[in-house]
């Protein structure tokens, strides 16, 4: 769960499905801040990594925060 930042027009959720793959990003909020999210389409026994930062909008081009700790779960 996280707060809103101060400033900050949106975030944007990331997972990745192997410790070496590419993140994705699943969740893109830019009203408020995201204090959940319901994952679907999951396989069970299987491990997903999550990371989430925020962006702020200067001329339609989204500058970005640094990245959260990165959060596994299976």
């Amino acid at each position: 769960q996280s707060s809103e930042i101060s400033g900050v027009d949106g975030y944007e959720l990331e997972r990745r499905e192997s410790k070496s793959g590419n993140y994705s990003v699943i969740k893109n909020v830019t009203n408020g801040s995201i204090t959940s999210y319901e994952n679907s389409g999951l396989s069970e026994n299987h491990t997903y990594y999550y990371q989430i930062r925020s962006y702020k909008l200067s001329n339609a081009i989204k500058i970005y925060g640094n990245y959260s700790s990165s959060v596994n779960c299976k």
